[in-house]
Parts: C-alpha cells; structure tokens; sequence
C-alpha cells in the first residue's frame, strides 16, 4: 500500500499503551501501512516527538527506541523500505527503525545538500535502477529559483543528487504504488510519471522527472 501523506488524521492516546512516551494524547503527522495492511507506522507530533508502530487487529503498539539527540527532535517524514523498515527524517539526516530485527535506530545519511528537506520516499520495486533508492524534496544554496524539488541518493551512494524537472519549476510529496507508479505534485497539480535515471556520467544528476498533469491538488 502507498505511504499516506496525512496530518491529524489518526489520534493515537499514548497512555498504557507505548511506555516511554508522554501520556498526553499525540497526533500522528505522516504514517505509513506495512505491506501487508496489518500494521501502521507513524512519526507523533504536537506535544510528543517519536515514532510507533500500531497492531491494527490488536491495537498494540512498538515504540521506536529513539537516541538520546532525537528524542526532542521533530521527525519531518517517514516512508517505508523494501524491507519494510521505516526510514525518516530528522535533524537534517535520513534515518532507519528496524523494529523486525534488532529494533534499534540507526542514522543513514545526511541530506546534504539539501535544506529543508521533507517528502522521504522510497523505491521499493525490485529489479529497477533506482530500486531503494531514497528521495527528498527541497532546495539548496545554489538553487537560484528557491522552488523544492526532488533529490536522490542511491544504496551506497555519497551524497544526495539533484533530479532534474523538464517542464515543471519544482516538485514535491512523491510516492510510488506497490506496482511501481509514481505519482508526485508540481504547480498545485497531480501528476504521474517517473524518473529517469540519468545516462550521462559527466552531469551531476541522478536523473529526469517526466510527468503529466492528473488532477489539481486543491478542488
């Protein structure tokens, strides 16, 4: 299933349920369901700061066991791997919660260049390219227009690339459907597309944004 890009949607009370936390009521900011629609992972927010993961057939809960620099830190985004592990962002890195194996939280990369990244996703369709490949939107210094658009960083990868927009000033909150559609907004519009991955070895890109308008994102 997609990741939902969603705020104040779920309101998840903490109290007896997910020990660590604060037992004020937290509203979930952007959530995730797992592959198989048994569970959802979501990133608190307001008032309380981490990351859960809810049984929706017996309402129990996993808290991620976040470090000690986390735990007062907001988490932007979250989206969920290949493997079904949740990646998300915080204090201007990409991170991973592996709570099917060992449980622990691990810090994956910076998102340098970027600034200001959010909208995490990732490719989960075997046998592609850029299959789990890690993608923000966001600007950086040198980006004259200021407009966010979409970066990526391959497994192994060094830093995160830029992907260039053909015919759109910018582009933001892509996801990929388990079939392997990408859908993603650009100028207040919905579109479908993909990325290209960039041919050329001598151009500092990760590749090319095609697209066409579906729908406007506001009715």
């Amino acid at each position: 299933m997609n990741p939902i890009r969603t705020r104040a949607l779920l309101l998840l009370f903490i109290a007896g349920l997910a020990p660590g936390f604060s037992p004020r009521p937290a509203v979930s900011g952007e959530a995730f369901f797992s592959a198989d629609g048994k569970t959802v992972t979501m990133a608190l927010t307001r008032g309380t700061s981490g990351l859960v993961r809810v049984d929706l057939a017996t309402g129990a809960t996993t808290s991620a066991p976040m470090p000690a620099e986390l735990r007062e830190e907001y988490i932007d985004s979250v989206a969920r791997g290949a493997e079904g592990e949740a990646l998300f962002l915080a204090k201007e890195a990409v991170w991973v919660w592996t709570p099917e194996t060992d449980g622990k939280v691990r810090r994956v990369c910076p998102t340098a260049p970027v600034t200001g990244a959010t909208d995490l996703f990732v490719v989960t369709t075997p046998g592609t390219p850029l299959t789990d490949a890690l993608f923000v939107s966001g600007t950086t210094t040198d980006d004259a227009t200021g407009m966010p658009v979409f970066h990526g960083r391959l497994p192994g990868g060094e830093a995160f690339s830029p992907i260039f927009c053909r015919r759109v000033s910018g582009a933001s909150g892509g996801a990929y459907t388990a079939d392997g559609r990408f859908f993603f907004i650009s100028e207040g519009d919905l579109r479908e597309g993909g990325i290209l991955p960039e041919e050329d070895p001598e151009i500092h890109r990760l590749g090319v944004l095609v697209g066409a308008r579906v729908a406007p994102s506001e009715c």
